[in-house]
């Protein structure tokens, strides 16, 4: 949850409202994905859905860690870091973070390949090594990508990186539509297409890179810009555990001990997330970039009178905008997955519901987690997920062995609902105290 939340929050840190270009972009893109996993769900069934679904999850649960500046909220602390400078001096932090990554990319390896080969004795033969190694593979361009990403961001070239993310998405549906109908092998082959896809949208994005930046006269960054530049790119370490251990992510652990070698009731806990994931960020990405523009234009004055006010329109809003979405969605929900997926994964129809409302709550929460990630307020934040760790962690074990991914999934929206009301109240103090601060000021 922490990471996913990151996610919202550091795209929100610097506010640059989209244009029509990137809106449209980044609408088809999200489109486009959700048909490639209909073509994946239906090539595949729900047996084979789940080993995919459960080999990627392995492959890029060390990313964040392992990799520099991979995380969100890191990556925006960089991309900031870059509005200072000049082109010489970020040809100069290309560099050096380039470097960094492939150094990190060979510190991946070593520590991937030896888990996966324990990981696949352990589930004796229910997952070949060598599908774990070609995940690990196909993920080790992310951690260039995010090189790429972040300068283009620092560049200010958000239109060129929307359109390399449609590219992206793009080829990978055309690749995966072909892969599923000619080969018989199609999880391996699913497997290489994203990284087939990631080497070649990577290798554009590196050409429109060098016709950007002088590469030829890149100025080296000096010690103080280097420890600015490590500090941004440091992950938080605690963050990341709690996030490992206490979210989804022991979910899935508890789910795979709990059913042996049998991953179809995975594949349906799984998938239900994956969707969820996405639609988090629908409400408050569609309530930013149209509907507050489109607001302020109509009635031609301030929205807001002052910060609180904002903090409880805005929460109200996406509150009520991720409320009805979710509604629609729950109630047209058996009829979409068989449409779309098939009668087999009707299934996940009760878990995807319960996820629902962890998608509204989690929706809400992006209000909240903006402001505290702006004025730094991590001491409240790590004792708040520090309480609903723990309480996640003993909810998931009971719950799972008496309803299975129902009960996954209802103790995965119990803690996203009370992590959201702890991060509100922790918001709302804050900022009713800044407001008493200025008015006694007046």
């Amino acid at each position: 949850m922490f990471i996913s939340h990151e996610r919202a929050v550091a795209n929100k840190q610097r506010v640059v409202r989209p244009g029509l270009w990137r809106l449209g972009m980044s609408g088809c893109s999200l489109c486009i994905r959700l048909g490639t996993y209909v073509v994946v769900a239906r090539a595949l069934g729900t047996q084979n859905l789940g080993v995919l679904l459960f080999t990627q999850w392995i492959a890029s649960l060390l990313l964040p860690f392992i990799g520099t500046g991979m995380t969100p909220l890191a990556s925006s602390r960089v991309v900031e870091l870059h509005y200072y400078e000049t082109a010489h001096t970020i040809a100069g932090i290309f560099h050096l973070r380039w470097r960094q990554q492939c150094h990190r990319i060979l510190l991946y390896c070593i520590i991937y390949v030896p888990l996966t080969f324990f990981l696949s004795l352990l589930l004796k033969g229910a997952i070949p090594f060598f599908l774990l190694l070609v995940a690990g593979l196909a993920a080790t361009p992310l951690l260039l990508s995010g090189v790429a990403s972040t300068t283009l961001q620092g560049l200010r070239h958000y239109n060129l990186l929307a359109t390399l993310r449609f590219f992206s998405t793009l080829l990978n549906f055309c690749l995966v539509f072909r892969v599923t109908q000619e080969h018989s092998q199609v999880v391996g082959m699913l497997l290489l297409v994203p990284a087939f896809t990631g080497i070649l949208t990577l290798t554009i994005a590196l050409l429109c890179i060098a016709k950007l930046l002088p590469f030829h006269d890149a100025l080296e960054p000096g010690p103080l810009l280097r420890e600015r530049i490590e500090q941004s790119q440091r992950p938080s370490l605690l963050f990341f555990v709690l996030d490992t251990v206490s979210w989804r992510e022991l979910l899935f652990l508890v789910l795979i001990l709990m059913y042996g070698q049998t991953f179809t009731a995975l594949s349906y806990y799984a998938f239900s997330l994956l969707l969820c994931t996405h639609l988090i960020e629908v409400a408050p990405t569609l309530f930013i970039t149209c509907i507050l523009p489109v607001t302020s234009r109509l009635l031609r004055k301030h929205i807001y009178t002052d910060t609180y006010n904002a903090f409880v329109k805005t929460s109200y809003a996406i509150a009520l905008l991720a409320g009805v979405m979710c509604t629609c969605i729950s109630i047209c929900a058996p009829l979409i997955i068989s449409i779309c997926f098939g009668n087999s994964y009707l299934p996940m129809v009760t878990p995807f519901r319960i996820l629902l409302s962890g998608v509204v709550a989690g929706s809400v929460a992006t209000v909240s987690l903006t402001y505290l990630a702006q004025h730094k307020r991590r001491r409240e934040q790590t004792w708040l997920g520090i309480g609903t760790a723990v309480l996640h962690i003993g909810l998931a074990l009971p719950c799972i062995m008496l309803w299975g991914i129902v009960g996954a999934a209802l103790t995965s929206t119990i803690a996203h609902v009370i992590m959201t009301i702890g991060i509100i109240l922790i918001c709302r103090k804050f900022l009713l105290h800044s407001y008493s601060k200025g008015k006694n000021k007046e």
